[in-house]
C-alpha cells in the first residue's frame, strides 16, 4: 500500500508491505426465466448482491495504530479519523479558565481525543437515533386512524378498516415507548437519569392509564373517546420527553438559559403572538366550523325511484298520449 512519508523528503508517498488485512465478503446472483417463446416474448430477470468487509489485522511496525495514514488495527483500511465532538465552550468554562487553558473562546467548538470513527452518519445510526425516528413515525400513524375512525360515520368499512389500524399501531407505540426506554441506558444516558424521578414516573402511569382508555374505546367502538385518550397519550409522551432533557435543548451544551433570546425580544415576540393570535383563533374556529360544524353533515338519502302512475293519475296531455300509443 501507499505508505504516506514526510514532505521533506521530497515525496508524498513509497509503496510498500505495511502489514495484513483480512477479507471476508458473500455474493448472491439469482436468475429466473419468467416467459419463455410467449408469442414471441422472452422475459428473464436476474438479481445480484455483494458485501465485503475488510480489516487491518497487523501493522509491520508492529504498534496497533498508525494514525499518519489512517490505520488502525481492527479497523477496515479506509476509515475517517477526526477529532470527537465535545460540545461548546460556555460562558462558565471562560471564567473559571478552562477555555483559556486551551487557547479558546466560549462559542468555539470543543474536542476531546481524537479516536476512529465510523464516518459522518455515524450518530444517525445509532439503536436509540433509529428508535427514536420510529416512534415519530408511530405516533403520526396512530394518531391518523385514530382521527379518522370518528369521521366516515356512514361508511362502516372505511370506519372499521381504521380502527383495526389504530388498534395494531397504538399497540406497536406502546412497544416502541419501552424499547426506548430500554436502549436510552446506552444511549442517552443523561435522558435516561431524567426519567429516574417520582415525575416522570407519575406521566409514565398516565401514558398506561390513557393508552388502556383509548385501546378500550376503539375495542368498543366509542370513538370519539378513543380519539381524546389518544390525544392525551401523545402529549403525555412528549411531556415526558421534555422533562427527561430539561432544562436541555440540545444535550450537554444547548439549554433553555442559554439560547434563549434578550428580554427585549421575547416581549415583542409575547406581543405579536398575542395580536396574531386574536386574528387567526376566530379564522381557524370559523373553517373548522365550515367542515366540520353540523352544517357540513348532511344525512346520505338515497335516491328513490318514482312511482309508476296509472294513466286516471295522469295529466290530460300525458292521459291522451297514453291512448295514442295504445291504439297504435
Amino acid at each position: 500500500m501507499d505508505r504516506q512519508l514526510p514532505p521533506t523528503t521530497g515525496y508524498s508517498s513509497i509503496l510498500e508491505n505495511v502489514g495484513a488485512t483480512r477479507n471476508t465478503g458473500v455474493e448472491v446472483a439469482l436468475s429466473t426465466l419468467l416467459v419463455q417463446d410467449w408469442h414471441g416474448m422472452r422475459w428473464n430477470v436476474e438479481f445480484n448482491a455483494a458485501a465485503n468487509r475488510n480489516r487491518i489485522v497487523r501493522l509491520s511496525s508492529g504498534l496497533l495504530s498508525d494514525p499518519g495514514n489512517k490505520w488502525f488495527v481492527g479497523y477496515p483500511i479506509s476509515v475517517a479519523y477526526d477529532y470527537q465532538f465535545g460540545g461548546i465552550w460556555q460562558i462558565q468554562d471562560s471564567i473559571s479558565g478552562e477555555a483559556q487553558r486551551y487557547g479558546r473562546r466560549p462559542g468555539q467548538i470543543r474536542v476531546v481525543e481524537g479516536k476512529v470513527t465510523t464516518g459522518f452518519f455515524v450518530a444517525w445510526l445509532t439503536p436509540f437515533a433509529f428508535v427514536s425516528g420510529l416512534l415519530v413515525l408511530i405516533i403520526c400513524a396512530y394518531l391518523a386512524a385514530t382521527y379518522l375512525t370518528v369521521d366516515p360515520a356512514g361508511e362502516p368499512d372505511v370506519r372499521n378498516d381504521f380502527r383495526r389500524r389504530a388498534l395494531w399501531s397504538g399497540g406497536v407505540l406502546l412497544a416502541i415507548v419501552l424499547l426506548l426506554i430500554f436502549d436510552a441506558q446506552n444511549g442517552a444516558p443523561q435522558f435516561f437519569q431524567g426519567l429516574e424521578n417520582w415525575t416522570a414516573i407519575a406521566i409514565a402511569l398516565g401514558i398506561t392509564g390513557a393508552a388502556i382508555v383509548a385501546f378500550l374505546g376503539l375495542w368498543m367502538r366509542r370513538f370519539a373517546l378513543a380519539r381524546v385518550a389518544a390525544i392525551a397519550e401523545v402529549t403525555l409522551i412528549l411531556i415526558g420527553w421534555g422533562w427527561a432533557q430539561y432544562p436541555n435543548l440540545i444535550t450537554p451544551d444547548v439549554s433553555i438559559q442559554n439560547s434563549s433570546a434578550p428580554a427585549a425580544t421575547l416581549r415583542l415576540l409575547l406581543i405579536a403572538l398575542i395580536i396574531g393570535a386574536v386574528v387567526l383563533f376566530p379564522s381557524l374556529a370559523f373553517l373548522y366550523y365550515i367542515f366540520k360544524g353540523k352544517g357540513s353533515r348532511r344525512p346520505y338519502r338515497r335516491a328513490r325511484r318514482a312511482p309508476r302512475r296509472s294513466p286516471a293519475q295522469l295529466p290530460e296531455r300525458s292521459r291522451l298520449g297514453v291512448l295514442r300509443r295504445r291504439r297504435a
